[in-house]
């Protein structure tokens, strides 16, 4: 037997909206860096121009999306309902674009005080996140792959996110 989608669980539509209409202006900002900074950019993958547009598809563009749509469709298909998922929204988007601004900002400038800023800012966020969709999670039995592969993928953006604050 299929599980039923309750649409009527469905956070208010501000708060995956925010996500999805930061994350384009993240990717005009990568194109435009490699606009101004030419081809040279693309030397090799370790150059700062290399690595600044990186992240900013990764995190601003890609981390943004995605963090956005398990916002919206957590209590649609799990029912798993964030508590305030407004305001959960507003600083985990707003913690996601500053850091990705500060770690572009970082690996452009090659300041190390603007990277250690952007990693605090970036794993406190995420932890927020995991914190958050964890405590909506607890008593969901995992009684589908999609559900399954949620869980899954929260715990892989906890190594990911573990990761790049050690780098």
């Amino acid at each position: 037997m299929q599980a039923m989608l309750a649409f009527e669980n469905a956070p208010p539509f501000a708060a995956p909206l925010r996500f999805f209409l930061t994350a384009p202006l993240f990717a005009v900002l990568a194109g435009l860096l490699v606009a101004i900074e030419g081809p040279d950019i693309f030397a090799s993958r370790w150059t700062p121009g290399a690595l600044a547009v990186t992240h900013l598809i990764t995190i601003g563009f890609m981390l943004q999306v995605m963090l956005g749509a398990l916002i919206q469709i957590l209590p649609v298909v799990a029912g798993a309902n964030l508590k305030r998922p407004v305001a959960v929204a507003r600083l985990v988007n707003v913690g996601l674009s500053v850091g990705a601004l500060l770690l572009a900002a970082g690996f452009m400038t090659g300041m190390p005080n603007l990277l250690g800023s952007a990693a605090i800012i970036l794993t406190l966020t995420v932890l927020l996140f995991l914190v958050a969709t964890g405590m909506a999670l607890i008593g969901v039995p995992s009684t589908s792959p999609t559900i399954r592969g949620i869980k899954f993928a929260l715990l892989g953006l906890a190594g990911v996110a573990g990761l790049g604050a050690v780098l």
